[in-house]
């Protein structure tokens, strides 16, 4: 079964909740951009995801990646601050938030 990519995000993130909270509250955001290659493959996977769930390549598709990342991103860093990245329920609630967004 493939995995949607708001559950391969929460995977990523649950390597080790403890050193990703840490390291979200510790570490400066100008240490964190560091690492441009990994930010490039990022937002690239975002980018191929949305050309795909919209079915489109239109100019739209940047932004709507640059915005949905954001928006995952602040989900999936809330719920590691809270010790809540395991937690189903927040999995299922953003799967929905990113399908509404991307089917508007």
């Amino acid at each position: 079964m493939e995995q949607r990519p708001s559950s391969l995000i929460f995977l990523a993130h649950l390597i080790n909740p403890s050193l990703h909270r840490v390291l979200l509250d510790e570490v400066p955001l100008s240490e964190r951009s560091a690492h441009e290659e990994f930010e490039q493959q990022y937002a690239e996977f975002y980018r191929q995801f949305v050309v795909k769930t919209m079915n489109t390549d239109s100019d739209r598709v940047s932004v709507v990646a640059i915005v949905l990342a954001s928006a995952v991103e602040g989900v999936v860093h809330d719920a590691a601050r809270r010790d809540q990245l395991g937690a189903d329920d927040i999995k299922v609630e953003l799967q929905r938030l990113i399908m509404a967004y991307l089917q508007s």
